[in-house]
């Protein structure tokens, strides 16, 4: 008796599955999913592709989300066709050129005759830079250095300027048709360094380390200068040949020795430093060997 009573629940289960409507076959509605989020073209039939499980082509609902243009789930729409999510994004990720040149990220490295004046531009486009003066740049009064290179980091070097002298520019770039063109800008060139006319100061003088054929002679400046020593046994020295010893070195401590000197014998020197601006110090004495 049990056996019949399982029996025909289990036909009862199988006439009930098969009749519930989810499970009937969706018939094709001929409408294209043009506004679909995997619109691949309008004669597509997600009911014919055999890729897609049979339960997803009869799944209760997938006939109206196909209809109101939600198409398949996006899982599967990637998995057949690998593709973005919709036609209509294909022109977002696109890219487009932009509609203007623009310019910006200007820069000034200035000297006193010099200046190098940089840019940035949106677009790879030419060079130019006007110049002079007057703040109004007319033609007679202002100068043109361009380039045609087209690049968007832009370089153009001026020379020949006056020190101390306030200019002004304007820069203009062009791609194609399209033209970008800066305010006008200014610039001050460097004033030129007072020169150095000042000669060093000798503060201290020694001759030491006196033997019977060298001595040594030490000397402090007040800036940084060279070092020359002449030794003679006769006076004035005669500094018109070369020195006896010498350092090249900008140093405010010197310290020169003087060889090849005969014994007890007597010997005036003569001290010389010059600065980087050869603004030169002397001075000058005499010692006698052992």
């Amino acid at each position: 008796m049990i056996k019949k009573i399982s029996l025909l629940l289990s036909v009862l289960l199988l006439v009930a599955v098969v009749s519930w409507p989810g499970n009937q076959p969706v018939q094709a509605q001929g409408k294209s999913n043009t506004n679909s989020n995997n619109n691949v073209n309008g004669d597509y039939n997600y009911q014919e592709d055999e890729r897609l499980p049979r339960g997803l082509r009869t799944a209760p609902g997938i006939e109206k989300r196909v209809e109101n243009g939600k198409g398949l789930p996006f899982g599967w729409w990637l998995k057949l066709f690998g593709g973005g999510n919709n036609d209509d994004n294909d022109d977002d990720n696109s890219t487009t050129t932009p509609a203007i040149l623009t310019i910006s990220g200007i820069t000034e490295t200035v000297g006193t005759s010099t200046v190098t004046i940089g840019w940035h531009t949106n677009l790879n486009a030419t060079s130019e830079i006007s110049y002079g003066t007057s703040s109004t740049l007319v033609a007679t009064s202002s100068v043109v250095a361009s380039s045609s290179a087209l690049v968007s980091n832009h370089a153009i070097a001026l020379s020949g300027l006056a020190p101390d002298t306030t200019y002004y520019y304007r820069l203009t770039s062009t791609a194609d048709s399209k033209t970008a063109t800066s305010s006008i800008n200014q610039f001050t060139t460097d004033v030129l360094p007072i020169p150095d006319t000042n000669p060093p100061n000798i503060i201290f003088t020694i001759v030491t380390g006196v033997d019977e054929d060298s001595a040594r002679l030490v000397w402090v400046t007040n800036e940084a200068a060279d070092s020359k020593l002449w030794v003679s046994t006769s006076s004035p020295v005669n500094i018109s040949g070369a020195p006896n010893a010498s350092s090249t070195n900008l140093t405010y401590y010197h310290d020169l020795t003087a060889t090849g000197l005969a014994s007890t014998t007597t010997y005036y020197y003569f001290l010389s430093s010059a600065d980087a601006a050869l603004n030169f110090a002397t001075t000058s004495g005499s010692f006698i060997t052992d």
